[in-house]
């Protein structure tokens, strides 16, 4: 069969983006690796089926390129929002999407997507190491020089096995780098991975309000982070995306 996807990008975050409000794409015979694959599929960081859903506006499943079904995706609620709004042709600019665990607010405006990503939920704080739940698990480390990332990360990994993010707090911006576990490699942004290092910026340095966060793409993010009695009360996130292009793919 033909299905009709749309390939989109966050932040250098990409993904393959198909309209299954009929639930007629067959998940069960697809590898998604394939379709993922740089050099002999359509190239991506995911893929992302829209689906209907029963108590939300829509709803998101989003699968890793290693196959693996991941529990939700900053980025690409992003590129969902957009996808419905200009692809779908959906009028309205505020949407409901559940994902596998929880229902995200998302907003459409003219420059940017928002996500109130909620409160994280933090695990434990070590010294500059913080394990922080934000929908996915990330193990958050704060260094003075992200070349450690090269050296330590996949040691990191084979013994958390969680999304993994080295950052740099300096005056204007915190910059970051993610490995992503079922993408199996460094990705050019993270936008949960993102939301993990602004609840661990405020929990080691007490920053809150407007923060801009940059990644190996040498784009950003723009976070809110908004305290209420000394605890995180929610992380919006806001930012780009872009519509790469459209085609056929044979299933």
């Amino acid at each position: 069969m033909d299905v009709a996807f749309s390939k989109y990008e966050g932040t250098g975050n990409d993904f393959i983006v198909i309209d299954d409000r009929s639930k007629a794409f067959p998940l069960l015979h697809v590898d998604v690796s394939q379709l993922c694959h740089r050099q002999r599929g359509i190239g991506a960081d995911g893929l992302i089926l829209l689906q209907p859903s029963q108590r939300a506006d829509f709803s998101m499943r989003i699968f890793n390129a290693n196959n693996t079904e991941a529990e939700m995706c900053g980025n690409g609620l992003r590129c969902l929002v957009d996808f419905l709004y200009h692809i779908c042709g959906e009028a309205k600019t505020m949407f409901n999407i559940e994902t596998l665990h929880k229902d995200y607010l998302c907003r459409w405006m003219e420059q940017s997507i928002c996500v109130e990503m909620g409160v994280p939920e933090v695990i434990y704080i070590q010294e500059n190491e913080i394990f922080v739940n934000v929908g996915v698990p990330h193990l958050v480390v704060f260094v003075d020089d992200l070349g450690r990332f090269d050296k330590e990360v996949k040691e990191r990994f084979l013994f958390s096995g969680v999304n993994i993010n080295y950052a740099i707090l300096n005056d204007i911006e915190i910059v970051m780098r993610t490995f992503e576990r079922g993408v199996e490699r460094e990705t050019l942004s993270c936008g949960t991975g993102a939301t993990a290092v602004c609840c661990a910026a405020y929990k080691k340095y007490g920053l809150q309000g407007s923060i801009k966060v940059k990644f190996l793409s040498g784009e950003g993010l723009t976070f809110f982070t908004s305290i209420d009695n000394n605890k995180i009360k929610n992380i919006c996130m806001m930012g780009q995306v872009h519509h790469v292009f459209k085609g056929v793919v044979k299933i």
